[in-house]
C-alpha cells in the first residue's frame, strides 16, 4: 500500500510556536495528539476503504516548542488490515533561543 502523507512543512510563527502544514487524500482521517511535546498525527483510511484515494485535502495545527525543540511524528496506517504502522517521517527541530 501507499503512503498516506502526501506533502507536508513545518512554518515558524515565533519564536516557540510552529505550523505544522501536510496533505492526506480524502477518504483519510486524522488525529494529533501531543504526548509531552511530542506530536504525533495518526493517519488511517476511512472505515471500508482499501486504497488511498488520489485527491488531496490540506490540513494544519499548531505546535508549542518544548524543551527547546518541535517534535513531530506521522503515524501511517498503512496496512490492508487497519494493523500495520508506519511512524515517518519523523521530524525535530532544535531551537536557538
Amino acid at each position: 500500500m501507499k503512503e498516506l502523507l502526501g506533502s507536508y512543512s513545518i512554518t515558524r510563527l515565533t519564536i516557540e510556536e510552529y505550523k505544522v502544514t501536510f496533505e492526506i487524500p480524502d477518504n483519510c482521517t486524522y488525529k494529533v495528539i501531543d504526548n509531552d511535546g511530542i506530536y504525533i498525527v495518526f493517519i488511517e483510511l476511512m472505515e471500508n476503504e482499501t486504497q488511498p484515494s488520489q485527491q488531496f485535502n490540506i490540513f494544519s495545527f499548531l505546535t508549542q516548542a518544548f524543551e527547546g525543540s518541535i517534535h513531530v511524528e506521522f503515524n501511517q496506517k498503512i496496512g490492508l488490515d487497519g494493523l500495520a504502522s508506519a511512524n515517518k517521517p519523523r521530524i525535530r527541530i532544535s531551537i536557538n533561543e
